[in-house]
């Protein structure tokens, strides 16, 4: 599932939430994302604060909970992964639905992040680093498609083991 940032000042939200997205320090309303960017959906929870996204906000090397009326749905398909727990409101891949792993995972702790992280890295349909990629940054995506191609390179990499062949290209032209 890919979403694209709409709006990133928490005005929009309803004020049950308004104090609950994370923000950034340097506005009291901004958050931790960019108006305009795509973000891959790690989870989705549904429960009295609303639908939230589980994404990599900009300057975070944790997964947040966002609420979704800061995005748009751009590709609304789920990975094939995902399991739904109806009685917490969660879609995620099998590993959230421990109630320790949910709190390590959100917290950036292991053994739960590495554990959720593997899970994602295993599912082919979760949106790859390269399709964020060409959505974000399209001029730079065909400036490596179009080195790629001059010099014989398949690109993207098909597998994201792969994904820093992009500066052999570079290397190597």
């Amino acid at each position: 599932m890919i979403i694209k940032c709409t709006s990133n000042t928490t005005d929009i939200l309803p004020l049950l939430i308004q104090n609950y997205a994370w923000t950034q320090g340097k506005e009291d309303t901004q958050v931790d994302l960019t108006t305009g960017k795509y973000y891959a959906v790690y989870a989705i929870i549904n429960d009295d604060k609303g639908e939230r996204y589980l994404v990599h906000t900009d300057n975070s090397n944790s997964l947040r909970w966002m609420p979704s009326e800061f995005y748009e749905v751009y590709e609304a398909a789920h990975p094939t992964g995902w399991k739904e727990w109806e009685n917490k409101g969660l879609i995620s891949y099998p590993a959230l639905h421990n109630s320790t792993t949910f709190y390590e995972i959100i917290d950036n702790e292991d053994p739960g992040k590495s554990a959720y992280m593997a899970e994602v890295a295993k599912d082919s349909t979760f949106p790859s680093v390269h399709e964020l990629g060409r959505l974000n940054y399209p001029a730079i995506y065909e400036q490596k498609l179009k080195l790629a191609k001059e010099c014989g390179y398949e690109y993207p990499p098909k597998a994201y083991e792969d994904s820093n062949e992009y500066l052999e290209i570079a290397n190597y032209c």
